[in-house]
């Protein structure tokens, strides 16, 4: 076999040779036991069979290493330095520290700047996930993007979903958004299981879907969710600003059109008895004060709607039903402030969300009363006769 057919098998075979295809046009090759090796692998520079079939450049002395670290191997013509680190090498290398690398020719100029320093990364300021951040405010500088308006139903879920729970609640809210006028409708609130430690709630990944599923069905869309703040003023956490962030990405995909709501029924600063509401989104702003996003507070308009229609009632009950049973439940007929019971500051609270002096209001308040007091009656509220001190509210200085 000539020796330009004993290149091309062995070219097959290893894959590397093909930085030597000139030595085929120039057959100045020799066989030692069997293998091939380029012009310049001399008797000097093989040492007791320590190639052991493998290639190496022109060049490859004894002078500059050894068979032995040499074996399986590749180094091109003018790899003459010290260190091999990382695939660059610098001058005067040692035999020992070339075993492995592959080492390619660099301008001197790309060496230096391969061995510049990596400059370093800033470090993140530790913000408190707990941290409440005051809403900012729309202005004619800064107009809403879009208004807001909720059905008085929706209110009236999240009033009394956050009412029962000492913890915080959470849940879904359904409407539609009018890109005709820029309007976002909440039509309907949908309460949700909580996995909650006390400090913070998570919603149940589980329910979410059901409850994405429910307004589906009503041919609605998640354009929003709700979460009560028990006993605490109704802006939003760090993490709160946090968890809008990632819904108003995957709901609105980075939009406006996916609110947030807060719900705050015993805030221990409230002159009132009614709770307060807070329905915000999140900018790309970043507060100067509080280094996070900034959040924007809405106005909010309320539509009047049908208040015994099923889905209400079906809601009403449903809560009724889990949080007579909860062991984080609102005792709702123990005292809140004086003679008034966590019962009666809720029903005030409803009221704002209903027709003044309205026979059907009235109606509706009676049949919310019957349902919480046969629910959490004197039957089931024995086992906890005290009242939770963290609950009751001090009356408003002055």
């Amino acid at each position: 076999m000539c020796q330009e057919q004993t290149f091309s098998l062995h070219y097959k075979r290893y894959p590397l040779y093909l930085l030597a295809t000139h030595y085929v046009l120039q057959p100045t090759v020799g066989i030692y036991r069997g293998k091939l090796y380029r012009k310049g692998a001399t008797g000097k520079t093989i040492q007791g069979g320590s190639y052991r079939g493998k290639l190496y450049s022109e060049g490859a002395t004894e002078e500059n290493y050894t068979g032995r670290e040499l074996q399986g191997k590749l180094y091109r013509k003018g790899a003459t330095g010290k260190t091999i680190q990382g695939g660059s090498y610098r001058e005067n290398y040692t035999v020992r520290e070339l075993q492995g690398k592959t080492i390619q020719h660099q301008e001197k100029a790309a060496i230096k700047e391969n061995q510049a320093k990596v400059p370093k990364t800033p470090k993140v300021p530790f913000l408190d996930p707990f941290k409440l951040v005051p809403c900012h405010h729309f202005s004619q500088e800064k107009p809403a993007p879009f208004y807001v308006e909720i059905h008085n139903t929706a209110l009236i879920i999240m009033d009394i979903h956050a009412h029962v729970s000492k913890t915080e609640v959470i849940g879904m809210l359904g409407g539609c958004f009018h890109g005709d006028d820029q309007h976002l409708e909440i039509t309907m609130a949908i309460p949700c299981n909580s996995i909650s430690t006390g400090l913070q709630c998570e919603m149940d990944p589980v329910s979410q879907t059901f409850a994405c599923e429910e307004i589906n069905n009503n041919r609605m869309n998640v354009v929003g969710w709700y979460h009560s703040h028990p006993t605490f003023n109704p802006n939003p956490s760090i993490r709160d600003i946090e968890t809008q962030l990632k819904f108003q990405d995957y709901f609105a995909q980075g939009g406006f059109s996916f609110i947030g709501v807060i719900v705050s029924p015993y805030n221990r600063t409230s002159p009132g008895m009614c709770s307060e509401f807070q329905c915000l989104t999140i900018s790309s702003e970043i507060s100067p004060v509080d280094k996070c996003n900034m959040p924007y507070s809405f106005n909010y308009g309320m539509i009047m709607q049908p208040l015994q229609s099923e889905l209400v009632m079906r809601s009403i009950n449903m809560l009724a039903e889990k949080y007579s049973h909860d062991r984080n439940r609102v005792e709702l007929l123990q005292p809140y402030l004086g003679d008034t019971s966590c019962l009666s500051k809720m029903l005030e609270s409803l009221k704002d969300s209903l027709e003044p002096n309205s026979e059907e209001s009235t109606q509706f308040l009676e049949i919310v009363s019957e349902i919480f007091i046969m629910a959490f009656g004197p039957g089931k509220v024995e086992a906890r006769a005290v009242p939770d001190p963290e609950l009751l509210v001090s009356p408003p200085d002055g």
